[in-house]
């Protein structure tokens, strides 16, 4: 796949995924010790999805939730922020996952247990996806936490984005490893075989390193994993030493756009974001620069979800951020 295959039809983006309540205890204190908890819902593709529909762009959220009061709480507070719902398949087995946050402050790194276990999401087949709503999008946006939920989202994974294939959708994934989920080995078995499929791949340094023995501290880094994988567009972060990027025409180096960090939660899903509304767009590189301004704005927000206001879309699209950038 070295072609960027043309870009089809009305830009939505369908994100397919599981979504967990967050509860966070207040900055400083410890889980052990905490008499109170913020309530919130997260969920990478649901927080792509979010940040999606924040930048006015078509985004649709699938996964499986149980029919309970929890389950209708997920889904509506992802559909207020202009998401998409309608194609959550509803159940009456499973239940909502959770997972507990401590923002602990440096040096303590954050902790983060998850409690998601028998969810409704982890019993998502192909069968529980629209095929339809596949092949009509733009792009299909799937993380690496997907397949590693249960042998059936594996499997529905690796379908999917067959059908995406064959129809022409675009398929991005950010690899997103969770160690707690499956081992290094089995994910990359599973993240090969879904590459074969994939146009946009996002992955950390330390995933390169982990799942696909790619390592190194330049843009040879991006280059690399492109030619491991297979996929020609490869971004990777690098934490605090910025961004690279591969394409076939070339490719770059960003630096992090500064920021305060409130809460760093769901940063990630922010950028994942920010590169693709760049990549359907037809201009990777300008995807990467708005991701970081993303991230960065997320920083300083609580929560997983990217919510922007009208005053930080004017900064956006007067191009005030994306200076910061360069």
């Amino acid at each position: 796949m070295t072609a960027m295959r043309p870009i089809k039809g009305e830009p939505s983006i369908v994100t397919i995924g599981e979504a967990l309540f967050r509860l966070s205890v207040p900055e400083g204190e410890r889980l052990e010790d905490a008499r109170h908890v913020a309530m919130g819902v997260a969920g990478s593709e649901a927080n792509v999805a979010v940040a999606l529909a924040n930048l006015g762009m078509a985004s649709i959220w699938i996964s499986r939730l149980p029919d309970t009061r929890l389950g209708r709480r997920v889904a509506d507070d992802i559909a207020r922020f202009g998401v998409d719902v309608s194609h959550v398949v509803w159940t009456e087995e499973g239940r909502v996952g959770l997972f507990f946050v401590e923002l602990s402050v440096p040096p303590r790194p954050a902790q983060v247990i998850y409690d998601r276990r028998d969810t409704a999401a982890a019993a998502m087949a192909s069968s529980d996806v629209p095929r339809n709503v596949i092949e009509s999008a733009a792009l299909l946006h799937l993380s690496g936490i997907t397949p590693a939920l249960s042998d059936t989202t594996r499997q529905m994974a690796v379908e999917v984005v067959g059908w995406a294939r064959r129809e022409g959708t675009l398929v991005s994934i950010d690899v997103n490893h969770r160690s707690l989920l499956w081992t290094a080995d089995v994910a990359r078995e599973v993240l090969l075989e879904l590459c074969e499929s994939v146009d946009l791949l996002i992955a950390t340094s330390a995933d390169a390193r982990d799942i696909f023995g790619v390592d190194g501290k330049n843009r040879g880094v991006a280059e690399h994993l492109a030619e491991v994988t297979g996929v020609a567009r490869v971004v990777v972060t690098r934490g605090a030493n910025g961004v690279v990027w591969n394409e076939p025409d070339g490719g770059g180096e960003l630096p992090v756009v500064p920021a305060k960090v409130v809460d760093r939660i769901g940063a990630g899903d922010a950028f994942a974001a920010g590169v693709i509304n760049g990549f359907v767009e037809g201009d990777l590189e300008q995807g990467v620069q708005l991701g970081l301004v993303l991230a960065a704005l997320k920083l300083g927000i609580r929560g997983d979800q990217l919510r922007l206001s009208p005053a930080d879309l004017r900064l956006i699209s007067e191009g005030v951020l994306r200076e910061v950038v360069r």
